[in-house]
């Protein structure tokens, strides 16, 4: 208001200069004053007598006031080196300024919350900048293909809501966290066949020649079971591969078959672990009344070849398996 009452003082009213009347020779009337609207005095009357005009012109018609270039200097020290001033550079630069600044104050303003604002006060912002009135309202998109746990989705819509995240900023949320799940998940997937692997080389290596049948005897376990889809469960999830699983499998069916608990049929015995084929050679070189070791006995060759077999079977790469 400072400002203002220094342009409006500065404008002013317009100044007018009254005639003096005529007077005769000797008189002569006094001129008005400069202020608007006073006229001069009438001239006194002289020899000759005449009456001057008593009325000035009072319009207060005159050229434009032209402001100096210090006008600012006009100002008390707080408004003259304020930093809005800056800009300003002559009396028009400011009325602009004053006008537009009357003008936004008509219109409608968002206060920003601070630290001591309430959680209304901070909806209040939220939903002013897109945030839906009803958590009925608030729709989260999920990508295309992208797969989540029950009730993750709801969970998520009731926190976005309450935390007052805008869609627009769940939605690339939930992009970024789609792709991320399913990098991990793929990770994750990746990791456990390598190491399925890795573990099945290494059951394979201590079965040996009976790797397959001890698997086919971990089927047939899991089949004796009678439960619907179990093998088909197995595989999907991919505990059909796990190492332990059959181990586990495989001896369980040892033990039922060894006890005729339960027909697993598969084939029969011929396959023979290294630990099992290592225990057959132990033994037969370790009787002295084997065959083996009696050159006179009838069964002398059969059993050279036997132990050559099992020699073979310790060593597939030779015998080409």
């Amino acid at each position: 208001m400072k400002a203002f009452h220094f342009v409006q003082s500065a404008l002013g009213s317009g100044d007018g200069a009254g005639e003096g009347g005529g007077g005769g020779d000797n008189a002569s009337g006094d001129g008005g004053s400069n202020n608007a609207g006073t006229g001069g005095d009438g001239g006194n009357a002289g020899d000759a007598g005449g009456a001057g005009a008593g009325a000035g012109d009072g319009s207060g018609n005159q050229d434009p006031f032209v402001f100096p270039e210090n006008w600012k200097d006009g100002l008390e020290d707080d408004l003259k080196n304020d930093p809005s001033l800056g800009p300003i550079t002559d009396v028009k630069g400011l009325v602009k300024s004053f006008v537009h600044a009357q003008r936004q104050m008509g219109k409608d303003r968002t206060v920003l919350p601070g630290d001591h604002s309430t959680p209304e006060q901070w909806t209040e912002l939220f939903q002013k900048l897109g945030l839906p009135g009803k958590i009925e309202e608030y729709n989260i998109k999920v990508p295309e293909g992208a797969k989540f746990q029950d009730g993750f989705l709801s969970q998520l819509k009731e926190v976005g809501f309450k935390a007052g995240i805008l869609p627009s900023q769940m939605d690339q949320f939930m992009g970024w966290y789609a792709k991320a799940n399913q990098e991990a998940s793929d990770t994750m997937l990746t990791q456990h066949k390598q190491q399925a692997e890795e573990a099945l080389n290494k059951l394979k290596t201590e079965w040996g020649q009976a790797y397959n049948d001890n698997v086919l005897l971990a089927k047939n376990v899991l089949k004796a079971t009678g439960i619907e889809n179990v093998s088909t469960f197995m595989n999907d999830s991919g505990y059909g591969d796990d190492p332990m699983l059959i181990k586990i499998f495989a001896k369980l069916g040892s033990l039922m078959k060894d006890d005729a608990i339960v027909d697993l049929g598969g084939p029969g015995d011929g396959g023979m672990s290294p630990k099992d084929i290592q225990g057959k050679i132990d033994a037969m070189l370790g009787d002295s009344k084997h065959a083996l070791n009696d050159s006179q006995n009838p069964g002398h060759g059969a059993a050279v070849k036997e132990m050559e077999d099992l020699f073979k079977m310790q060593t597939p790469a030779a015998s080409g398996q």
